[in-house]
């Protein structure tokens, strides 16, 4: 097995056997760390990917005044927290579209020439207390 420094240093000459044991040294921690954040598997597994290309790109910006482990838990916490934030705003953005359509629907429906649902209806469109249909009575 590899120094911690050894590993470090043949990562960032590209030596594959230095990459994958550091790989099988933190992948199963990493992950977990991926997990606590993200809940959904499949969430964990893309920000663990990325997490671990930004370990392997940025290798060598490591200054050694932390473990390897702490520095690399940092991007991984960071990674998964940037993936829960792009979550929200996605939801936001739908929820926004949703309103907007909801929007939309409503100015075609009151727009000029009436309601629509009026015309559909044969008459004004109900409101509280009131039947939709002509034919049923609320009394």
């Amino acid at each position: 097995m590899f120094a911690e420094k050894q590993v470090i240093e043949g990562c960032i000459k590209g030596d594959r056997l230095a990459q994958e044991a550091l790989y099988n040294r933190f992948a199963g921690k990493m992950l977990a760390v991926s997990k606590r954040y993200l809940k959904d598997l499949e969430m964990a597994e893309d920000a663990f990917q990325e997490a671990f290309i930004k370990v392997f790109t940025h290798l060598k910006n490591f200054t050694f005044q932390s473990s390897l482990e702490t520095w690399m838990t940092r991007i991984f916490i960071n990674e998964s927290i940037n993936k829960l934030r792009s979550l929200k705003r996605l939801a936001l953005q739908v929820n926004i579209d949703r309103l907007n359509l909801c929007c939309r629907t409503l100015d075609r429906d009151s727009g000029p020439g009436g309601n629509h649902r009026e015309r559909e209806n044969g008459g004004p469109h109900p409101v509280q207390g009131q039947s939709a249909s002509p034919y049923l009575s609320t009394t």
